[in-house]
């Protein structure tokens, strides 16, 4: 029986001990961050497939037919066939968007990995310190029985008067108030860590997260430098690359078109550009809406 103990002892030891930062982080869900990150990475890289290569969007095909009746002649009938093409002629605002996506994309995914362990890392310190409270408390009920304890002793050896118990009762019922208060913020801090990492359903103890690792002599160039300031700014220009992008769609009119036909006995072919005219304030109204 003794050997058997011996043997159980290291796991009751490992069943027992706090359960780390670390090993949180080991078990991390996947971050929201992350999957807003790729949400408009993908965002960016969709307005560049679509305006890939010369287009500026889908063609228009026309196909036209009717009768053609001339005096002294029998009745034919006209028809043809008309393609719209409409041009894409801003080539530098994509290669802009792409050139940003390109060097964006990493700053971008590493702030969203920062953001999730900082997000996981301060719900680790509010499930530690609603831990650390909820000690405190049990240990104020804990101490506040001893004085009732003692105060009914005196009672009974009539050194004190009977309101003497009734006051440190009253401290009892506030020490246990405050220690369901404090176990219920336990709990809620331990549900927002447990959705943020596979955890047990329960709370178990958290080891000492330690001292906080201040960097030395920060200044705002090392603010400006950091990664999530990249980062920011890295999605900064490639919002408003994406928007120029938009922009130049909206405002390239010109487009090519061809057709062919028959016109009674002769055959028909003709190639030319057409050119679409703007709304009145189309194109300034466009430019504030970029600039904004």
């Amino acid at each position: 029986m003794r050997l058997l103990l011996l043997g159980a002892l290291p796991c009751l030891l490992a069943a027992q001990a706090p359960l780390t930062y670390d090993q949180i982080l080991a078990s991390a869900r996947p971050a929201p961050e992350a999957a807003r990150a790729e949400a408009r990475l993908a965002e960016a890289g969709q307005r560049l497939q679509e305006t890939r290569g010369l287009l500026r969007e889908g063609p228009t095909l026309a196909l036209t037919a009717g009768p053609r009746r001339s005096p002294g002649a029998s009745t034919s009938t006209d028809r043809s066939l008309e393609l719209d093409l409409p041009l894409f002629l801003s080539p530098s605002s994509r290669r802009a968007l792409a050139q940003g996506l390109a060097e964006g994309a990493p700053l971008i995914r590493e702030a969203a990995r920062r953001e999730s362990r900082l997000r996981l890392r301060a719900a680790y310190l509010d499930a530690w310190l609603a831990e650390r409270e909820l000690a405190l408390r049990e240990a104020d009920v804990a101490t506040v029985a001893r004085w009732l304890d003692a105060a009914r002793a005196r009672l009974d050896a009539g050194a004190d008067p009977a309101f003497q118990v009734s006051l440190v009762q009253g401290e009892q019922l506030k020490a246990l108030q405050e220690r369901d208060e404090a176990r219920t913020r336990r709990g809620a801090a331990w549900a927002r860590l447990a959705a943020l990492a596979e955890l047990p359903s329960g709370p178990v103890p958290l080891a000492e997260p330690g001292a906080p690792a201040w960097p030395e002599g920060a200044d705002l160039d090392a603010l400006e430098a950091c990664p999530l300031a990249k980062a920011l700014k890295a999605q900064a220009d490639l919002d408003a690359q994406s928007l120029r992008l938009e922009e130049a769609q909206a405002l390239n009119r010109w487009s090519l078109r061809a057709s062919c036909g028959r016109e009674g006995e002769e055959t028909v072919g003709r190639l030319g550009l057409a050119l679409r005219l703007p709304r009145p304030g189309e194109a300034s109204v466009r430019r504030r809406a970029t600039e904004s």
